[in-house]
């Protein structure tokens, strides 16, 4: 399992940084996403998501984590 907490916005190159997170995890590794609301538009999210799953992610749940955008993916 992989966590990035508070950190992606922080990221230059974010395809890269998918793509790196994917080949390191196991097959269906999981990769938990978490992003300030007061950082990071609900637009910003949805744009990593997308990075996420064209690396190869699968999104498999939405936790709810106050003050926060979070997401769940799998490698699969």
């Amino acid at each position: 399992m992989v966590f990035a907490w508070y950190v992606i916005h922080e990221v230059s190159d974010q395809v890269h940084l998918m793509q790196e997170v994917y080949t390191l995890l196991v097959p269906g590794g999981t990769f938990l996403i978490v992003e300030p609301k007061f950082e990071v538009s609900a637009s910003e999210f949805e744009k990593t998501i997308a990075i996420a799953v064209s690396a190869g992610f699968h999104l498999v749940d939405v936790p709810s984590v106050l003050m926060s955008r979070a997401a769940m993916l799998r490698k699969g």
